[in-house]
């Protein structure tokens, strides 16, 4: 099998965009992580491709990318108020009517960061009546937990 030349920069290649899928080599080509984007749920298929040329990846990814990375951001610094520890905090917020609920998070603090995207992505600053549970799965001789979790975006009053 012969090489085809990077459609960028004329260069000998053997990879490809994920979108167009034009030869590109390994200079012009932009990767992304496939798991990136794991607090989106559901991620577009066109964010699953993981090699991107530069057209492609300024023209259809750059600025989702920086979207998502902002939600992110917002939800690792978002206030978490947990239903037994802060009930007595509640009449300070704008609660939503309608929980956030996230099932089946391998990790405690993942399926936090979890609700609080999740909260995020719908405009709060806060998440609050947070509730959280665990349940032992067994696989033969190997046991973990898993979590879930059910919570409401707010913000202050």
């Amino acid at each position: 099998m012969s090489k085809l030349p990077c459609y960028i920069c004329h260069k000998k290649t053997l990879k490809e965009c994920g979108l167009c899928e034009e030869p590109t080599c390994k200079t012009c080509l932009q990767t992304l992580a496939i798991d990136h984007f794991k607090f989106m749920h559901p991620v577009p298929s066109e964010f699953t491709k993981g090699q991107y040329c530069n057209p492609c990846f300024s023209q259809q990814i750059s600025e989702p990318l920086h979207q998502y990375d902002t939600l992110l951001e917002q939800a690792k610094d978002m206030n978490v108020y947990f239903k037994d520890k802060h009930s007595k905090l509640m009449y300070m917020f704008k609660i939503a009517k309608v929980p956030i609920v996230i099932e089946d998070s391998n990790d405690y603090d993942d399926l936090i960061l979890q609700l609080a995207y999740a909260a995020a992505a719908k405009g709060h600053k806060d998440i609050v009546n947070v509730e959280i549970e665990s349940r032992k799965v067994f696989d033969g001789s190997y046991k973990k937990l898993l979590w879930t979790g059910k919570c409401f975006g707010a913000t202050k009053r």
